[in-house]
């Protein structure tokens, strides 16, 4: 019993092992087997992952890639006019497509053998020469693919900007036109590198000639909107109840437009031609006006330098940086001179009216009759004080007035045509009448002391002094300017030495005031001994 129990584990262990060198001797054999067919199956075939000059192989045999070649067919995909995705194909027929065998697949199978293949994974190779194709039969193709007929290609073109819309008041951005026209040598190289890996597809994306010129190109965009700033300017002017209006339309029509090269710029001439015409219109400097007189008829009265007078240069300049910036609103002219008032009374309601005739002048202020006196005017024959219109140039008290024979000083004076003004005249005894025909002045218009005085508190730079001629109202009337008169322009300077902040000018003022009166006047003189006194020191 212990004899047969020690043998029976021995005869087990036997088995053991017999079965164990079956089991390897069974896998030797397969696996010998599986290499023998491994090196057999990729001794014709690539491996997996395989790519010869960009063609993917992989698995295939030489005869297998030869066969896929001669049924290859190329979809080349490309648009139509209107943007829409069309196709058309190539097939390797077509164009004599075929493969090159020269050795060199050969070589890359050999180099698969010994077990390299066990990896399982390909490389990449580059061959001088794979597949070929019959360039006779290959442009023959490109020449019947309807991508290239001029019946189906339109060609790209640029987007522009159209010319002013007088409805829409504006300019009109024309969007670009991409078509569908080939660069054809884009083109061909494109396809041709796809038929040379047999890719089953290419685009002609990146192929297509393009517009130059775009809705986004910087300058046309510039240029489109400058042109719509300028139609979408509105300006106004407004002379009293009559409006000009400046419009986006007008405006357009000084333009200088280059659509070619996508410039603009606004012409000058026109600009100022715009101002002057205003100032033909609206201007009243030198214009003739119909003057109802104090005398209740109307008298037409023609010169003078009175009135609304445009600046032509800054009024330009002006207008014209308004436009460039794209300004609208309501604009005032630049004026070298203005007016009371726009209309026909451009001289508003406060004025002085001279008639010449009469030799008698009226000092209205704001519509009420403030004085009303005598003067003497200008000697005939070389000094006449001349009808027109004007405006007070400035006012001043204590001017001295030169002439080639004289020179005189004038408590007040206030000139309106150059060097002819208004101002007292204590040399003066008797006005109005024609007494001017005899005893008139250098052109200015002499008054008494006191009505000047008076006159000088209401007028101002820039009233209309308005002088005419009214045949029938010649008057024989005689204002007389007494010796006490004349002293008071005296009394009146001495008097403001006190309190003038250049009391020695203004001492100096009395004097020659005081010179100029008769010996009756200045017995009249009442305080001047306080003349004297300061004088003295």
């Amino acid at each position: 019993m212990d004899t047969e129990a020690v043998k029976k584990p021995g005869k087990k262990k036997k088995i053991i092992i017999l079965a164990v060198v079956i089991a390897v001797v069974v896998i030797l054999a397969a696996a010998f087997a599986a290499f023998f067919l491994g090196e057999n199956y990729y001794g014709s075939h690539f491996l997996n992952g395989t790519v010869i000059n960009g063609i993917d192989v992989s698995k295939l045999s030489v005869e297998e890639l030869e066969t896929k070649i001669k049924e290859y067919t190329l979809t080349v995909r490309e648009r139509t006019s209107d943007g829409k995705e069309t196709s058309e194909k190539l097939t390797g027929e077509q164009v004599g497509l075929s493969l090159i065998q020269d050795g060199e697949l050969q070589d890359i199978l050999d180099s698969q053998q010994g077990g390299k293949w066990i990896n399982g994974k390909g490389k990449e190779h580059t061959v001088d020469e794979l597949t070929t194709y019959d360039e006779k039969l290959w442009k023959e193709a490109l020449d019947k693919m309807q991508c290239f007929s001029d019946d189906f290609a339109v060609k790209p073109e640029n987007a522009y900007v159209s010319g002013y819309n007088e409805e829409k008041n504006s300019f009109e951005m024309v969007k670009e036109v991409e078509g569908n026209t080939l660069d054809r040598k884009k083109a061909e190289e494109k396809m041709t590198q796809a038929l040379m890996k047999l890719d089953e597809e290419v685009s002609l994306d990146g192929c297509y000639e393009k517009p130059e010129i775009t809705s986004e190109t910087e300058q046309l965009k510039t240029f489109y909107h400058k042109l719509n700033q300028y139609a979408g300017v509105n300006i106004k002017y407004t002379f009293g109840t009559e409006v000009e209006e400046l419009t986006g339309q007008d405006i357009c029509g000084w333009l200088n437009i280059d659509y070619e090269n996508n410039t603009v710029s606004l012409d000058a001439d026109k600009v100022s031609d715009y101002v002057a015409y205003l100032r033909r219109h609206h201007d009243t400097i030198f214009g003739t006006r119909k003057f109802m007189t104090s005398y209740g008829q109307e008298v037409t009265i023609e010169g003078g330098d009175y009135g609304w007078w445009m600046n032509k240069e800054e009024e330009v300049a002006g207008l014209t940086a308004m436009i460039e910036a794209g300004e609208s609103g309501d604009r005032t002219p630049v004026y070298s001179q203005e007016a009371a008032a726009y209309g026909d009374v451009d001289y508003g309601n406060s004025y002085v009216e001279i008639n010449l005739t009469a030799q008698h002048l009226f000092l209205y202020s704001n519509g009420q009759l403030i004085l009303e006196s005598d003067f003497v005017s200008g000697k005939p024959y070389g000094h006449e004080t001349p009808p027109g219109t004007y405006a007070v140039t400035y006012t001043q008290k204590y001017a001295i007035l030169r002439g080639d024979t004289y020179e005189t000083m004038v408590s007040y004076w206030m000139p309106f045509n150059e060097d002819i003004g208004l101002h007292d005249a204590t040399w003066q005894s008797q006005l109005g009448s024609n007494l001017y025909q005899s005893i008139g002045s250098h052109g200015c218009v002499n008054l008494s002391y006191n009505v000047a005085k008076e006159m000088f508190n209401y007028v101002e730079k820039g009233m209309a002094v308005i002088c005419y001629e009214l045949p029938g109202t010649e008057s024989s009337s005689i204002t007389p300017q007494s010796d006490e008169e004349k002293a008071q322009s005296v009394i009146d300077a001495i008097n403001e030495i006190a309190t003038s902040s250049k009391p020695a000018k203004q001492a100096a003022n009395a004097r020659m005031l005081y010179k100029q009166l008769s010996s009756a006047a200045k017995a009249k003189v009442t305080n001047y001994s306080d003349l004297l006194a300061y004088e003295a020191g």
